[in-house]
């Protein structure tokens, strides 16, 4: 296990076979379109990281330190995100099918068009994140907080919902036909006639407004 504090020398390491790096202190790195597959960086310091276009498959990141980073266009296929902050991360359309994300802190992160299926969300607060026309189709939220999120066009086909806040998330157009939707609070949560429900889910009753526009 080595802690690092350049971007060079973590490339060098990694290429010569090293994996282990907990706990390194890469804050506002360069590690654009970098390839560190299988990595383990856990608890690492990596806010303000730029990562666009990372692969980052099978990788260990539990409790890494992502504020502000930018995994735009990133591949995060079956990471590991335990516990981990990326409170104002830009995810735009990065990838992250299968990974663990339970437990983490997405807030305001900016999660456009990625794709989330089959993620475990679950206990993750995604309150202020934007998710417009992100793929969430199986994935797992149950008690995930999405208060005020953005998920306009966004699709939770399929997932499963249990105990989740969508209160004041913006919710037009999105595919809300969970294959498990139970005891979530949509106060105020805005929806319109291109948003697709569960049978017998009546919006009104849940509070929610219906704006079309």
């Amino acid at each position: 296990m080595t802690a690092l504090t350049h971007a060079m020398e973590l490339l060098e390491r990694y290429a010569a076979g090293a994996r282990e790096f907990q706990k390194s202190t890469l804050a506002d790195a360069c590690l654009s379109k970098v390839v560190l597959d299988r990595v383990i960086l856990v608890g690492a310091d990596l806010r303000g990281a730029q990562l666009e276009e990372a692969s980052l498959q099978r990788t260990d990141l539990k409790y890494v330190v992502f504020e502000n980073a930018n995994l735009s266009r990133a591949n995060l296929y079956l990471a590991i995100l335990s516990g981990a902050n990326l409170q104002k991360a830009n995810l735009e359309a990065a990838r992250l099918a299968d990974a663990l994300l339970d437990a983490v802190r997405l807030t305001g992160a900016i999660c456009d068009e990625a794709d989330l299926s089959s993620t475990d969300l679950r206990e993750s607060d995604l309150a202020d994140a934007k998710l417009q026309q992100a793929c969430l189709r199986g994935a797992h939220l149950s008690g995930a907080d999405l208060q005020r999120a953005d998920l306009r066009d966004a699709d939770l086909g399929l997932a499963s919902i249990v105990g989740a806040n969508f209160n004041g998330a913006d919710v037009r157009g999105t595919n809300l036909r969970c294959g498990v939707l139970l005891h979530s609070t949509f106060v105020d949560a805005v929806y319109n006639c291109a948003t697709q429900f569960p049978a017998g889910f009546e919006p009104e009753r849940e509070g929610m407004i219906s704006i079309e526009s």
